[in-house]
């Protein structure tokens, strides 16, 4: 089944917050973009979900046969949260309205 579904899947495009907002701006459909860069303030929390389920374990000791994919998603996290901190990846937030031209289409 993986084989088949494989050539459906999609990913947004791997651009910077920046070149995102150049590419909305572009389109003239939108009034000004607001973006932020959310990293700084949500760093912590990649590693505290991993410290989350190992404080409280229970899903990880009462479903034996999930031990593979808990170990699989804190090494994702864990790697997820280098990479933000070395600014190889982002995360963020885009905010705009329609323009006034397209409003009244």
């Amino acid at each position: 089944i993986s084989c088949r579904l494989l050539p459906f899947r999609t990913h947004p495009y791997f651009i910077s917050i920046e070149a995102y907002k150049e590419l909305i701006d572009a389109t003239k459909l939108m009034g000004p973009v607001k973006t932020a860069d959310w990293v700084e303030p949500t760093i912590a929390s990649w590693r505290h979900s991993i410290w989350v389920g190992i404080y409280d374990p229970r899903g990880f000791i009462f479903k034996p046969h999930r031990y593979l994919k808990c170990v699989r998603d804190a090494y994702c996290l864990e790697r997820m949260h280098r990479a933000f901190k070395r600014g190889l990846m982002q995360y963020g937030m885009f905010a705009a309205t329609k323009s006034k031209k397209e409003e009244s289409n």
